[in-house]
């Protein structure tokens, strides 16, 4: 069956609230770096913060 229209209407707002929701909330990083080499390269290609102070150059 198709939907009603309402359903249709509530389906596209959900649908929009969605994609405003996911264009707000910040992009989660996908992982943290294991190693030192790992997380340089990491934070040469922009994906970590520079305030990062558990670094050992940091410290």
């Amino acid at each position: 069956m198709a939907p009603t229209p309402e359903e249709a209407r509530t389906a596209e707002k959900e649908a929009a609230a969605k994609a405003v929701t996911d264009a707000l909330e910040p992009k989660k990083p996908e992982k943290k770096p294991e190693t030192d080499q790992e997380r340089k390269a990491a934070e040469d290609a922009g994906q970590l913060g520079s305030d990062n102070t558990n670094t050992p150059s940091a410290r």
